[in-house]
Formats: structure tokens, C-alpha cells, sequence
């Protein structure tokens, strides 16, 4: 069975819904784990770029969220 096609607007906003209601949610906490226990930099700076990138992500998907009809 063919699932039903999503309009643009609903595909981004789908997206904005999980960036904001899961990874977002837990990786400051996830941070600051990592940064407190880790013995080296690379992972607390390698979640801190993935942090950045989703922040960054959300921004984009809100700005071609306002532009989609």
C-alpha cells in the first residue's frame, strides 16, 4: 500500500518537530556528561560541532518554513 505523499510545508515542519523534540532535548545534558568524564577533547568538541550543526539545521528548516506555500 502506497503510503501518502507529504506537502513541502508538512516535510519541514515534521523536521523541525523532531530536531526540536529529540536530539535537542538531551544533548546539552549529553554534553555535559561527556565533558565532564571524558580524559581527552575530541568528543566533547566532536558533540558540540553535531549540537551546532542541529541548532544551525533548525534555523534553516524555520527560515524555508516561512518561504514554502
Amino acid at each position: 500500500m502506497d503510503k501518502p505523499e507529504m506537502s513541502g510545508r508538512a516535510i519541514i515542519e515534521s523536521q523541525i518537530d523532531f530536531i526540536r523534540d529529540h536530539p535537542l532535548t538531551w544533548i546539552a545534558d549529553f554534553f555535559n556528561d561527556v565533558s565532564t568524564n571524558s580524559s581527552i577533547g575530541f568528543y566533547p568538541g566532536l558533540i558540540e560541532l553535531i549540537w551546532g550543526v542541529l541548532l544551525w539545521d533548525l534555523e534553516l528548516l524555520e527560515e524555508m518554513n516561512e518561504v514554502v506555500t
